[in-house]
């Protein structure tokens, strides 16, 4: 199985690479964005976010920091440029029921 779960509403992944040449699975489960998390100076982490999470407003601000960082024609992986504990923080919080 490539995916690794482990917490909540937001998923940290890492790929599996195949013992054969050239080989990687690199499938995303439906209802996930992969995202990509970190300061360009700091740790970067790959999370996978439920989408029903992306209309939260906490999300939202971290897209909007992301656009204005990198720009709306981001090519592979959406990056947001935030902590990933702040992030962990964020996604916890948005995720318990209320």
């Amino acid at each position: 199985m490539p995916w690794r779960r482990k917490k909540s509403e937001a998923v940290v992944y890492e790929e599996v690479i195949h013992s054969c040449s050239g080989c990687m699975e690199n499938r995303v489960p439906k209802g996930y964005v992969p995202v990509l998390v970190g300061r360009e100076d700091g740790v970067k982490e790959r999370f996978l976010v439920r989408v029903s999470l992306l209309n939260d407003p906490c999300i939202g601000l971290l897209l909007d920091m992301a656009a204005r960082e990198y720009g709306y024609r981001q090519e592979g992986i959406l990056r947001i440029p935030c902590d990933v504990e702040q992030f962990r923080l964020v996604i916890d919080a948005i995720s318990k029921p209320r």
